[in-house]
């Protein structure tokens, strides 16, 4: 009977902690809280941007930070990517290192469907990868016991959207609107023993989410005709807006926590891990097939009505700014294959939505990439970003994260995906 009351009273207090301390594996110690770490919405080349693209735009690559760029392209396009991360996570007195990899974006924008582009795809919207092992000591009745608790999660929430996009105002500006359905599973575990039992008795989690969000945009381009070579300059604005959420949860007993037999002790829908609104808006000067440089800022107001409460974690308001540009030298230099490929950058600056143990998470992460041509006949791109990035601290029970984040896709571009006209 003592060792039970041993085992519930270790397993609240360590669970009420919930702290960073001892990471061992996963893709984020971070992931272990909310809906786990949020993807940017980055098809293969805009990554290699630090993600802008609320007002930039190529018009043989599709975005879908802004639906309102489709407009813009000029044939059907195909982005399709995958991405490889390698983590190398930091505590005080320990360290390791972790890796991941999955599906970046699979996005076709059609321009069959006169006076309208329409675009539809599937990409990651949160991904939960951790695993946590921590010891407490506690003390009964003079005796002095060590508490082991292991907690791990993995699962995430996908994205798969259907719009369209039109243009109005002498072709100068551009509205967008989608459909976004939000679905998956966030599965975690944790489990508490006393010494070193291999089996413990713990618990398993399983949230369904499912849900739709609607987004519109808008952008508006002029030219500049004061500046040499007459570039031009959009402004693009997006608002996300979570229409419909539900989350389904079932909390299962398990003994021990491998064991395939369970007992269900919680169940039931609940108006938590709703996605927050989200609002963007950006800035671009740009020379069609030469050069870009673009400029934006994304607001999303999270706060601790969206998710379940811990003592040590809170969640606010996110934030994020980011600069990217693309240039290529000559587009048009058939034997020069070198002048032909895009050469791209970018930085950018967040502030995730996670408060833990008192302090703010931000994030620093800067970008470089090439969109190689696949002939000098062809418009479609390989497209290869890589990323540099890092967040939180050693200090405050937190950890330190760095990682690099690979992409490797390609923009299937065309003329003959796209209908031809006849007089």
């Amino acid at each position: 009977m003592r060792l039970i009351l041993i085992w519930a009273l270790g397993c609240q207090a360590l669970y009420a902690q919930s702290d960073l301390a001892n990471f061992e594996a996963g893709l984020s110690p971070y992931s272990a809280f909310g809906v786990g770490e949020i993807h940017r919405r980055a098809l293969s080349r805009n990554f290699a941007m630090a993600g802008v693209g609320t007002a930039e735009f190529d018009p043989l690559s599709p975005a879908v930070n802004n639906p309102a760029s489709w407009s813009d392209l000029r044939f059907t396009s195909v982005d399709f990517s995958m991405y490889g991360q390698t983590s190398l996570l930091s505590e005080t007195g320990k360290s390791t290192e972790r890796s991941t990899g999955g599906l970046q974006s699979l996005v076709m924008v059609f321009k069959k469907v006169k006076p309208l582009a329409v675009g539809a795809g599937v990409t990651p919207y949160a991904q939960v990868g951790y695993e946590i092992l921590r010891s407490n000591f506690m003390t009964v009745e003079g005796v002095r016991y060590e508490v082991r608790e292991l907690r791990r999660g993995w699962g995430g929430i996908n994205n798969a959207f259907l719009g369209a996009s039109h243009k109005v105002l002498k072709q100068r500006l551009s509205f967008g609107l989608s459909l976004h359905y939000l679905f998956g599973s966030m599965n975690r575990e944790w489990a508490t023993s006393l010494y070193q039992v291999e089996n413990p008795v713990g618990f398993t989690q399983k949230i369904r989410v499912d849900g739709l969000n609607l987004k519109t945009g808008a952008a508006y381009l002029d030219t500049l005709k004061f500046v040499k070579g007459n570039p031009t300059i959009r402004v693009g604005a997006t608002a996300d807006w979570s229409v419909f959420h539900q989350a389904r949860r079932v909390t299962e007993l398990r003994n021990p926590i491998n064991s395939p037999f369970s007992d269900t002790v919680a169940f039931g829908r609940t108006p938590l891990y709703r996605p927050a609104n989200a609002f963007s808006i950006g800035l671009a000067v740009e020379k069609s097939m030469n050069y870009s440089l673009s400029a934006e800022f994304e607001y999303q107001p999270w706060n601790d009505k969206n998710f379940p409460t811990t003592d040590n974690v809170r969640y606010g308001a996110a934030f994020g700014a980011a600069l990217g540009g693309e240039w290529i030298p000559d587009y048009r230099a058939a034997k020069q294959y070198h002048k032909r490929i895009a050469l791209r950058a970018g930085a950018g600056f967040d502030k995730l939505y996670i408060r833990v143990n008192g302090k703010d998470l931000y994030q620093t992460r800067m970008t470089l990439g090439l969109g190689l041509p696949l002939s000098y006949r062809s418009f479609t791109r390989i497209n290869i970003g890589g990323e540099w990035a890092y967040r939180g601290q050693t200090r405050h029970g937190l950890v330190l994260e760095h990682h690099f984040r690979f992409v490797l896709g390609v923009s299937f571009t065309e003329p003959w995906l796209s209908p031809k006209k006849y007089d």
